[in-house]
């Protein structure tokens, strides 16, 4: 973890909900080497009253627990803020409980038995989270403090808006019409068993419709044998990242999504996270670039490259680590420091990681990604909202942390071009963000 973050984090007040002695144990122990102020609590009713008595920053619960479990507990406190950062230790038989969390906008989630590596990197996610948010409060202060007298005027009307939809973390985002996840489970087959509210917004059927259908029914024609395959694929290898499809809303209308899935229970069932996109014709997608296709997928399982293969034929290998090491921690205190105007910084060390990557023979495509974001970056002015434009950052920088540590550290990736498609994605995603915000400049405001 950086030492900034984990410093930081050591002033912070928990809450720690947890019913069973021994996990609440072991867990706290891990979690007093990230932070100082931690009050522990072993049911949600105890939880409850524990929060509106004091004041956390950041609060870690287990689900299912007696008297009131962590969902109630979680709704009852995102009804006083729901801006409140939560974190819900799961373990699979909480499926249910999860779907009902995701509605309720819960911040992360780390699955039983808990791993160090998982909770060190939720435990920094959480405490960049809320000092960014700490950061935003003191921007707008300032900002408030400079602003002119007719500038004021709209200033405050922005305060009344913000408040009116409190719980949403980028007032701006209605603006630009950006989309949100959809979080759901499949069955093998492919048929909807549990989905939330997003599914219904993009597709336009009730919940009850659409568990009544399949992700085939939904599917246009000339994608069903690839989503056939990518369901087998998932199945085989675990998981599949951000394959790209044309379905068939209940009105007809083309809907492009990115579909990303992990198998669960052996295969039998699969946790599906599903985004709207763009809208391209089946044409422009059939000459894109499509993160997974048959061919493509049929290629990676007869010839792929392990982590332990490539760095043992590798030249200069421990030099390259070294700077993707130095690059990676860097990267988030970049990220951080992104402002409306400020984006030259985030450039600049997106060209020297590319700069790494094109000594990397095998990794031209995301080197190719990588610098046209680049270029973009260096290139965006006047961004509308810079909390927007860092969330996409991270998710970039969380690909790249997971891709370094297959790598390069426990070097276990089977295959090394696991993380290129989740990378590319976001990367295309955050440049087509950046032009979106080019074309608006050009528009006058009267």
């Amino acid at each position: 973890m950086n030492q900034s973050i984990s410093k930081f984090g050591k002033d912070l007040n928990i809450l720690y909900v947890e019913d069973e002695p021994m996990v609440r144990q072991v867990t706290l122990a891990m979690l007093n080497k990230y932070f100082k102020n931690i009050t522990t609590a072993e049911n949600g009713s105890e939880g409850l009253k524990l929060y509106e008595k004091g004041n956390f920053d950041i609060i870690f619960t287990d689900i299912t627990m007696p008297v009131l479990s962590g969902t109630e507990m979680v709704e009852k406190i995102k009804k006083v803020d729901n801006e409140q950062i939560i974190i819900a230790l799961s373990g699979e038989s909480d499926a249910k409980e999860i779907i009902k969390l995701i509605d309720l906008d819960i911040d992360f989630f780390i699955a039983k038995p808990i791993e160090k590596e998982v909770l060190e990197h939720k435990v920094a996610r959480a405490i960049r989270s809320f000092a960014v948010n700490r950061l935003d409060d003191d921007y707008s202060e300032k900002l408030y403090n400079k602003m002119k007298e007719k500038e004021l005027k709209l200033f405050k009307e922005y305060r009344i808006i913000q408040q009116e939809l409190k719980g949403k973390r980028e007032v701006l985002d209605f603006i630009i019409d950006s989309t949100d996840e959809g979080h759901g489970i499949m069955d093998g087959k492919g048929n909807f068993k549990l989905i939330s509210d997003v599914y219904t917004s993009i597709f336009g059927y009730t919940k009850r419709e659409l568990q009544r259908l399949s992700c085939f029914d939904i599917t246009d024609d000339t994608y069903k044998d690839m989503t056939k395959f990518v369901l087998q694929y998932g199945k085989e290898v675990g998981e599949v990242h951000n394959f790209v499809k044309v379905c068939i809303a209940k009105d007809g209308e083309s809907k492009t999504i990115s579909m990303s899935l992990k198998s669960m229970y052996n295969g039998e069932a699969f946790y599906v996270l599903i985004k709207e996109i763009s809208h391209p014709t089946v044409k422009e997608l059939e000459n894109s670039h499509i993160p997974f296709s048959p061919t493509k997928i049929e290629k990676r399982a007869k010839d792929t490259d392990t982590a332990e293969d490539f760095i043992e034929r590798s030249v200069d290998i421990n030099e390259k680590i070294n700077k993707f090491e130095m690059i990676d921690e860097e990267f988030e205190l970049v990220i951080n420091r992104i402002q409306q105007n400020n984006t030259k910084e985030a450039a600049e060390l997106l060209y020297k990681l590319a700069d790494i990557i094109s000594s990397l023979q095998e990794f031209g495509r995301v080197y190719d990604a990588l610098l046209e974001l680049a270029n973009g970056l260096s290139q965006a002015q006047d961004i509308e909202s810079a909390d927007h434009l860092r969330d996409l950052l991270f998710g970039i920088s969380d690909d790249i942390f997971q891709w370094r540590k297959g790598m390069f550290v426990e070097k276990d990736l089977e295959d090394i071009h696991f993380f290129d498609d989740s990378i590319i994605s976001n990367c295309i995603q955050t440049k087509n963000y950046l032009s979106h915000q080019e074309d608006d400049s050009e528009l006058e405001l009267f």
